[in-house]
């Protein structure tokens, strides 16, 4: 799925718009807007995004959401539940 740096096609926007997780060494596909996993949640899933970007947030007592940062390419999500096992923070949406 990888496009060469500094092309514009349509694969090369699919590509970044595909969102990936590794779980016991299985790669999977994520779409714009599919949510890895939300607030509550169970943790112990480590993600490595492999390409594009994910966004954490979580949401207040509103249910009104609060971004707290966007992971890009080369970044690991979910480090601190993999290492406790707590339930999740914050949600991911790819």
């Amino acid at each position: 799925m990888s496009q060469p740096k500094g092309t514009n096609s349509s694969a090369q926007n699919a590509a970044q718009n595909a969102r990936q997780k590794t779980t016991s060494g299985n790669l999977v596909n994520f779409e714009k807007g599919d949510v890895l996993f939300s607030q509550g949640d169970p943790g112990g899933d480590l993600y490595f995004i492999q390409s594009g970007e994910i966004e954490i947030y979580t949401k207040n007592a509103d249910h009104v959401e609060i971004p707290l940062a966007t992971m890009k390419e080369g970044e690991v999500i979910g480090v601190m539940t993999c290492l406790t096992d707590e339930a999740r923070l914050a949600s991911a949406r790819a």
